[in-house]
């Protein structure tokens, strides 16, 4: 897809996250039909957030680290599952790509 952000056209790839202000004006122009994106919005005067794209191995063993004062939300994207484990506060997971969104409060 291409989003114009503020009059500027950024083509953006499948599972490729793209930060932008959500007071800019923003088109969108699908190249290839439908398409699904995650929107993450957050007010700046309380707390901020990051989004990446993980793979992940199937094994158990993966883990996605959160600080003190973080809240994590993991989404599988391509299959698969996650869980948390309350243990230590990590959760784990067994998905094959997931979208990993931290926010932490101001």
């Amino acid at each position: 897809m291409v989003l114009t952000v503020d009059g500027t056209p950024h083509p953006v790839a499948p599972l490729s996250p793209f930060a932008f202000s959500g007071d800019a004006a923003t088109d969108c122009r699908l190249k290839a039909g439908a398409v699904r994106n995650v929107n993450v919005m957050t007010r700046r005067s309380r707390a901020t957030a990051t989004v990446r794209i993980i793979t992940a191995a199937t094994s158990p063993g993966t883990e996605m680290a959160c600080a003190t004062g973080e809240t994590l939300l993991v989404m599988a994207v391509t299959g698969g599952s996650a869980s948390a484990d309350r243990t230590g506060g990590r959760p784990r997971s067994a998905v094959s790509t997931a979208c990993s969104t931290k926010a932490r409060r101001r």
